[in-house]
Protein backbone atom coordinates (compact mmCIF):
# COMPACT_ATOMS: atom_id res chain seq x y z
CA UNK A 1 0.00 0.00 0.00
CA UNK A 2 2.79 2.14 0.48
CA UNK A 3 4.27 2.03 -2.74
CA UNK A 4 1.01 2.60 -4.36
CA UNK A 5 0.34 6.55 -2.19
CA UNK A 6 3.96 7.11 -3.12
CA UNK A 7 3.50 6.34 -6.61
CA UNK A 8 0.17 8.06 -6.78
CA UNK A 9 1.24 11.66 -5.13
CA UNK A 10 4.20 11.50 -7.41
CA UNK A 11 2.15 10.76 -10.71
CA UNK A 12 -0.56 12.99 -9.62
CA UNK A 13 1.25 15.88 -8.20
CA UNK A 14 3.51 15.83 -11.62
CA UNK A 15 0.71 15.14 -14.21
CA UNK A 16 -1.26 18.05 -12.26
CA UNK A 17 1.42 20.40 -13.03
CA UNK A 18 0.08 20.61 -16.31
CA UNK A 19 -3.53 20.21 -16.47
CA UNK A 20 -3.52 21.61 -20.46
CA UNK A 21 -1.96 18.52 -21.79
CA UNK A 22 -4.47 15.86 -20.34
CA UNK A 23 -7.49 17.97 -19.66
CA UNK A 24 -9.22 15.96 -23.02
CA UNK A 25 -8.45 12.74 -21.41
CA UNK A 26 -9.24 13.39 -17.72
CA UNK A 27 -13.17 13.98 -19.01
CA UNK A 28 -13.15 10.51 -20.56
CA UNK A 29 -11.00 8.38 -17.62
CA UNK A 30 -13.92 8.03 -15.85
CA UNK A 31 -15.99 7.00 -18.74
CA UNK A 32 -13.20 4.47 -19.70
CA UNK A 33 -12.29 3.70 -16.39
CA UNK A 34 -13.24 0.39 -16.52
CA UNK A 35 -13.58 -0.72 -20.69
CA UNK A 36 -12.49 -4.05 -20.98
CA UNK A 37 -9.44 -4.75 -23.12
CA UNK A 38 -8.24 -1.46 -22.24
CA UNK A 39 -5.74 -0.08 -19.12
CA UNK A 40 -4.49 2.65 -17.67
CA UNK A 41 -0.62 3.16 -17.19
CA UNK A 42 1.06 6.05 -14.98
CA UNK A 43 4.78 6.55 -15.25
CA UNK A 44 7.26 8.90 -13.48
CA UNK A 45 10.78 8.90 -13.75
CA UNK A 46 11.80 10.93 -10.67
CA UNK A 47 15.93 10.95 -10.54
CA UNK A 48 16.83 7.54 -11.29
CA UNK A 49 13.67 6.20 -9.98
CA UNK A 50 10.38 4.72 -12.06
CA UNK A 51 7.19 5.00 -10.66
CA UNK A 52 4.90 2.83 -12.49
CA UNK A 53 1.20 2.31 -12.05
CA UNK A 54 -0.93 -0.37 -14.12
CA UNK A 55 -5.42 -0.12 -13.71
CA UNK A 56 -6.64 -2.94 -15.83
CA UNK A 57 -10.00 -4.85 -15.40
CA UNK A 58 -9.44 -8.44 -14.09
CA UNK A 59 -11.01 -9.50 -17.66
CA UNK A 60 -7.98 -7.94 -19.91
CA UNK A 61 -5.89 -10.26 -17.18
CA UNK A 62 -8.00 -13.33 -16.74
CA UNK A 63 -11.26 -13.93 -18.85
CA UNK A 64 -13.38 -13.11 -15.99
CA UNK A 65 -14.41 -10.09 -13.44
CA UNK A 66 -15.72 -12.36 -10.25
CA UNK A 67 -14.28 -14.18 -7.61
CA UNK A 68 -13.39 -17.83 -8.07
CA UNK A 69 -16.00 -20.19 -8.65
CA UNK A 70 -13.44 -23.20 -8.79
CA UNK A 71 -10.07 -24.49 -8.26
CA UNK A 72 -9.25 -23.58 -11.42
CA UNK A 73 -10.47 -19.88 -11.58
CA UNK A 74 -8.61 -19.38 -8.08
CA UNK A 75 -5.23 -20.78 -9.55
CA UNK A 76 -5.59 -18.18 -12.67
CA UNK A 77 -6.32 -15.44 -10.37
CA UNK A 78 -3.14 -16.41 -7.99
CA UNK A 79 -0.83 -17.07 -11.26
CA UNK A 80 -1.90 -13.49 -12.39
CA UNK A 81 -1.24 -11.83 -9.00
CA UNK A 82 2.40 -13.73 -9.10
CA UNK A 83 3.10 -12.87 -12.59
CA UNK A 84 1.72 -9.12 -12.04
CA UNK A 85 4.26 -8.78 -8.91
CA UNK A 86 7.23 -9.80 -11.19
CA UNK A 87 8.12 -6.15 -12.37
CA UNK A 88 10.81 -7.77 -14.55
CA UNK A 89 8.42 -9.80 -16.86
CA UNK A 90 6.02 -6.92 -17.64
CA UNK A 91 8.98 -4.38 -18.56
CA UNK A 92 11.66 -4.83 -19.95
CA UNK A 93 13.99 -1.21 -20.00
CA UNK A 94 16.53 -0.31 -22.36
CA UNK A 95 19.87 1.08 -21.58
CA UNK A 96 19.07 2.11 -18.27
CA UNK A 97 19.80 -0.59 -15.87
CA UNK A 98 17.08 -0.72 -14.08
CA UNK A 99 16.08 -3.47 -11.40
CA UNK A 100 12.69 -3.47 -9.72
CA UNK A 101 12.67 -2.39 -5.81
CA UNK A 102 8.55 -2.95 -5.29
CA UNK A 103 5.60 -3.75 -6.12
CA UNK A 104 1.90 -4.26 -4.94
CA UNK A 105 -0.67 -5.95 -6.78
CA UNK A 106 -4.35 -5.43 -5.38
CA UNK A 107 -8.02 -7.14 -6.83
CA UNK A 108 -11.01 -7.37 -5.42
CA UNK A 109 -11.21 -10.99 -5.99
CA UNK A 110 -8.83 -11.86 -3.63
CA UNK A 111 -11.08 -9.99 -0.54
CA UNK A 112 -13.67 -11.93 1.41
CA UNK A 113 -16.65 -10.36 1.36
CA UNK A 114 -19.71 -11.91 3.51
CA UNK A 115 -22.29 -10.43 0.49
CA UNK A 116 -20.38 -11.99 -2.28
CA UNK A 117 -22.96 -13.08 -4.04
CA UNK A 118 -23.73 -9.41 -4.32
CA UNK A 119 -20.73 -8.38 -6.17
CA UNK A 120 -21.22 -11.43 -9.25
CA UNK A 121 -21.69 -8.27 -11.46
CA UNK A 122 -19.47 -5.61 -10.47
CA UNK A 123 -16.53 -5.15 -12.28
CA UNK A 124 -12.98 -6.02 -10.53
CA UNK A 125 -9.88 -4.51 -11.77
CA UNK A 126 -6.43 -5.18 -10.90
CA UNK A 127 -3.90 -2.19 -9.80
CA UNK A 128 -0.60 -2.44 -9.95
CA UNK A 129 2.30 -0.41 -8.86
CA UNK A 130 5.82 -0.59 -9.25
CA UNK A 131 9.05 0.89 -8.16
CA UNK A 132 12.06 0.27 -10.15
CA UNK A 133 15.59 1.99 -9.26
CA UNK A 134 17.88 2.40 -12.97
CA UNK A 135 21.91 2.69 -12.43
CA UNK A 136 21.39 5.70 -15.10
CA UNK A 137 17.77 6.65 -15.35
CA UNK A 138 19.21 9.52 -18.11
CA UNK A 139 20.42 6.63 -20.23
CA UNK A 140 16.68 4.92 -20.33
CA UNK A 141 15.79 4.94 -24.26
CA UNK A 142 12.40 2.83 -24.11
CA UNK A 143 10.54 0.59 -22.25
CA UNK A 144 9.04 -1.86 -23.41
CA UNK A 145 5.65 -3.35 -21.77
CA UNK A 146 5.25 -7.33 -22.04
CA UNK A 147 1.83 -6.87 -20.91
CA UNK A 148 0.03 -7.70 -24.26
CA UNK A 149 2.21 -10.76 -24.22
CA UNK A 150 1.37 -12.10 -21.04
CA UNK A 151 -2.15 -11.28 -21.03
CA UNK A 152 -3.69 -11.44 -24.00
CA UNK A 153 -6.95 -9.85 -22.72
CA UNK A 154 -5.28 -6.37 -22.79
CA UNK A 155 -5.35 -5.18 -26.31
CA UNK A 156 -4.97 -1.09 -25.10
CA UNK A 157 -2.99 0.77 -22.56
CA UNK A 158 -3.70 4.49 -22.42
CA UNK A 159 -0.45 5.53 -21.31
CA UNK A 160 0.54 8.93 -18.84
CA UNK A 161 4.02 9.54 -18.57
CA UNK A 162 5.94 12.44 -16.93
CA UNK A 163 10.04 12.17 -17.46
CA UNK A 164 12.88 14.49 -17.51
CA UNK A 165 12.07 15.04 -21.33
CA UNK A 166 8.24 16.15 -20.06
CA UNK A 167 4.83 14.90 -20.26
CA UNK A 168 3.00 12.65 -22.46
CA UNK A 169 -0.04 10.73 -23.17
CA UNK A 170 0.34 7.91 -25.56
CA UNK A 171 -1.64 4.44 -26.27
CA UNK A 172 -0.23 1.19 -26.63
CA UNK A 173 -1.35 -2.26 -28.20
CA UNK A 174 0.29 -5.23 -28.81
CA UNK A 175 1.67 -4.11 -32.42
CA UNK A 176 2.96 -0.79 -30.79
CA UNK A 177 4.03 -1.92 -27.00
CA UNK A 178 7.05 0.27 -27.08
CA UNK A 179 7.09 3.55 -25.04
CA UNK A 180 10.42 5.44 -26.99
CA UNK A 181 11.90 8.70 -24.96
Amino acid sequence: MKLFIIASIITMSLLSASTTVFASEDKHRHHDAHEHGVGQLNLAIENNDIFIELESPAANIIDFEHKAQNSQQQQTIEQAIKTLHDGNKVFAFNGAECHMTDSEVETDLTKMDKHDGDHEESHADFDVSYQFNCNNAAALTSIEVKLFDLFSGTEELQVKMVTPHGQNAVELSHKNSILEF
